[in-house]
């Protein structure tokens, strides 16, 4: 014979106490609506006795939560058999109130029952309320910053990051998340060396980098980052932030600034060189001239007329050839590139050689020229005044020598071409200065002006080429030239 078992009074005292701890309302109901059991919160709920609501059908119940119970709730559970957790909203003694209702059917002896709590989370609500509102400030804050904003993890994992950061990468933000940020955003195997965030982490303190940001078709951008580390309620740096700007602008900006500042400076330069040259350079010859003039019409039919008048002639010719070539460098200083046209470098060299065979045969000299083959390249007309340059000084400076020699090789981009004089040579010392504006070595000739190989330096910047010197090991000086086949 089969025998049902029921717990022991005082195990039946012991679950009542525990119930009755418990701060959610606890309630059973039989089939037919009534109430079976409930705990101290349930009869708090309703504002009667325990004894005053056991067997009452949960319809008959004044409290405004059981009332909502027993309406479609209760029938439709019995009804599906299954457990069912809703959401009520009511009002006690005039204030809001949000309980969540769970409840489901069993069977005891024979009958269906239903187990049911009712768990006021008004509080929870509230909180979560204004949880969801904080992160929707949060949200809009971030995601209306023009600046790309995305959080990452010690191990460089992008743990999220805002539709700008997406916009300046040209892919929705949400693609990023969980993969490594170097590869996303500079499309590096590692960690980049130059990594804010590493240097924010490691310092604790916010750190600046300047980089390139490349997307996925390779284009690029500046990118400049800030990272800023985030610590954990222990203190404790979990990662860190980084705040993206496309700065490719602001860099084009600061370059246009900084040309036009280097331009400014090339201009007050250049003013400040026609002050001296006006003040100094030229005035002196103009005053010998005007002496020599007086002294002229003094002695005019004496013998050293004649020595005065070649003064006069040497002095103004000295004058206008200072301004002519003054003039020059300053045209030259304020452009940036030159017109070009095929010519030929060896063509160009003997043309020179021709024009001033006369100086080089006064002089006592000879030029031996070892070009042989043909030399194109893309160049300026002016590229001329580099070798008669050269060449005028080797003139002035080294006739003691006799001879000069230029030559040439195939330098792969360049063509290479050198002028070798057997002059007194350049110390060590006026090697580089030689190429600045008025410099003049000891040994210079007392009628140049320091601004020839100024004008050769500045003629093969603009060809993209350059030039340099060393010591010719027979005694004397090579200029070495490069002037590029193709100018870019």
């Amino acid at each position: 014979m089969e025998t049902t078992s029921h717990p022991a009074p005082q195990d039946l005292v012991f679950l009542s106490m525990v119930l009755d701890s418990v701060p959610d309302a606890v309630f059973v109901l039989n089939q037919a609506g009534r109430i079976i059991y409930l705990n101290q919160a349930a009869c708090s709920g309703s504002g009667l006795a325990r004894g005053d609501l056991l067997g009452k059908r949960i319809d008959a119940v004044e409290a405004p939560e059981y009332k909502q119970l027993a309406g479609d709730w209760m029938p439709e559970l019995l009804r599906v058999g299954k457990s069912r957790v809703d959401t009520m909203r009511l009002t006690r003694g005039g204030i809001s109130v949000e309980l969540e209702v769970s409840a489901h059917v069993a069977e005891f002896e024979g009958e269906k029952i239903v187990v049911g709590t009712l768990r006021d989370i008004t509080e929870r609500q509230r909180a979560e309320t204004r949880l969801r509102e904080s992160e929707e400030r949060y949200r809009s804050l971030v995601e209306n910053i023009d600046l790309g904003i995305t959080l990452i993890d010690r191990d460089h994992r992008i743990v999220m990051t805002n539709s700008a950061h997406g916009r300046l990468f040209r892919k929705p933000a949400s693609e990023f998340s969980g993969r490594a940020c170097f590869r996303e955003f500079e499309k590096r195997d590692q960690v980049c060396a130059h990594c804010p965030g590493t240097k924010a982490m490691d310092s604790g303190q916010p750190a600046v980098a300047r980089t390139e940001g490349v997307r996925d078709d390779g284009a690029r951008f500046t990118a400049e980052i800030r990272a800023f580390p985030i610590r954990t309620a222990d203190d404790v740096i979990s990662g860190f932030i980084e705040v993206v700007e496309d700065v490719s602008e602001r860099k084009r900006a600061d370059e246009a600034i900084a040309e036009y500042a280097k331009k400014l400076e090339s201009s007050n330069r250049m003013k400040d060189l026609f002050t001296d040259i006006m003040h100094h350079d030229i005035l002196n010859p103009l005053q010998a001239a005007v002496c020599a003039n007086d002294l002229l019409r003094e002695n005019f039919e004496r013998p050293e007329a004649g020595e005065l008048a070649q003064m006069i002639d040497n002095n103004l010719t000295k004058a206008i050839d200072l301004i002519e070539t003054t003039s020059r460098l300053a045209r030259l200083d304020g452009l940036e590139h030159l017109d070009q046209e095929p010519l030929d470098l060896q063509v160009v060299i003997a043309g020179v050689i021709c024009d001033l065979a006369p100086l080089v045969q006064r002089a006592g000299m000879v030029v031996e020229n070892n070009l042989r083959h043909r030399m194109p390249v893309r160049a300026n007309t002016i590229i001329a005044d580099v070798f008669a340059n050269l060449l005028a000084n080797a003139i002035k400076h080294a006739s003691a020598g006799k001879r000069v020699v230029v030559g040439g090789e195939d330098g792969g981009a360049v063509w290479r071409i050198e002028f070798k004089d057997f002059g007194r040579g350049i110390e060590d010392a006026d090697k580089l200065r030689v190429f600045q504006r008025f410099h003049r070595s000891e040994y210079a000739a007392p009628n140049g002006n320091g601004l020839g190989l100024a004008i050769a330096s500045r003629i093969l910047e603009l060809h993209q080429g350059g030039i340099g010197i060393k010591d010719n090991p027979e005694g004397g000086t090579i200029f070495v030239i490069e002037v590029p086949k193709q100018v870019r």
